[in-house]
C-alpha cells in the first residue's frame, strides 16, 4: 500500500503526503525541484517514502508503481493573465500541467493500481484536485480563464473515468475553494481561506475509503 502524489513538495500536495504518512502509508512525491522534494520527505513521519523529480508539463513521467494503490493528481499551476494577453506557451503549459498530466498519469496507473489492489485486498483509488473555479457561476475570477477551463475538464474526466472503471479503481475529485497556500495567497483575494489540512484529510478519506464518483466542493461556505 503506497500513494503517489504529484505536486507533493509543498502546499496541498505536501499536506496530502503528511496525511497519508500519519496513516503509515508510504508516499512517492512528484515535483520539479529535487531540493524541495528532499525537504518535504525529511518532514514526513515514517519510512519508505520516495521522490521523482520531473516537470509534468514536459511529457511522460517514469514512476515505479510497485505496491502503489493510490494516485493523487495534485499538481497545478495558475498563471494570472487575462486571456487576451496570455502567451500561447503559458496556455500550453497550464493545460499540460493541470489536465494532460493527470490524464496520462491516470492511464499509466490504472492497471498497476488494479493489480496491486487485488494483491493486497485493497480498493485502489485515484483522487484528482480540481477547483471551485471549475463550477459554473464560480468561474468568474478575472485572469483565471485557462486555469478554470483545465479544472472543469478535470472534474468531468474524473466522473467519466469513475463510470468507465466501474469500481475496479475508484475515482474521486475535490473542488477546493481558495486555500491557505502560497498559490492561494498570491491570488491577492480578500476572502476566507480553506485550511490545507481540511482538504488534505478529505482527499485521503476519498482515497482509502469506499466512495466512488464523488465530485465534492470543499469551501469555507460549504463547511459552515
Amino acid at each position: 500500500m503506497k500513494a503517489v502524489i504529484t505536486g507533493g513538495s509543498r502546499g496541498l500536495g505536501l499536506g496530502v503526503a503528511q496525511a497519508f504518512a500519519k496513516r503509515n502509508i508510504p508516499v512517492t512525491l512528484v515535483s520539479r525541484s529535487q531540493s524541495n522534494l528532499d525537504a518535504a520527505i525529511a518532514s514526513l513521519p515514517g519510512l519508505g517514502h520516495a521522490t521523482v523529480a520531473a516537470d509534468l508539463s514536459k511529457g511522460d513521467v517514469s514512476i515505479d508503481w510497485t505496491g502503489v494503490t493510490y494516485l493523487v493528481n495534485c499538481a497545478g499551476i495558475a498563471p494570472a493573465s487575462l486571456m487576451v494577453s496570455m502567451a500561447d506557451k503559458d496556455i500550453e503549459r497550464t493545460i499540460a500541467t493541470n489536465l494532460t498530466s493527470p490524464l496520462k498519469l491516470s492511464k499509466q496507473a490504472i492497471k498497476p493500481l488494479m493489480a496491486n489492489g487485488k494483491r493486497e485486498n485493497i480498493s485502489p483509488a485515484i483522487v484528482n484536485v480540481s477547483s471551485k473555479l471549475a463550477i459554473p457561476d464560480h468561474c468568474v475570477q478575472s485572469g483565471s480563464t485557462v486555469y478554470s477551463a483545465t479544472k472543469g475538464a478535470l472534474a468531468v474526466f474524473s466522473q467519466s473515468l469513475a463510470h468507465e472503471l466501474n469500481g475496479k479503481v475508484r475515482v474521486n475529485c475535490v473542488l477546493p475553494g481558495l486555500m491557505d497556500t502560497d498559490m492561494g495567497r498570491s491570488a491577492g483575494i480578500d476572502a476566507p481561506m480553506v485550511p490545507v489540512q481540511d482538504v488534505s484529510e478529505r482527499i485521503v478519506e476519498l482515497a482509502v475509503g469506499d466512495e466512488n464518483g464523488v465530485c465534492e466542493l470543499i469551501d469555507v461556505e460549504a463547511e459552515n
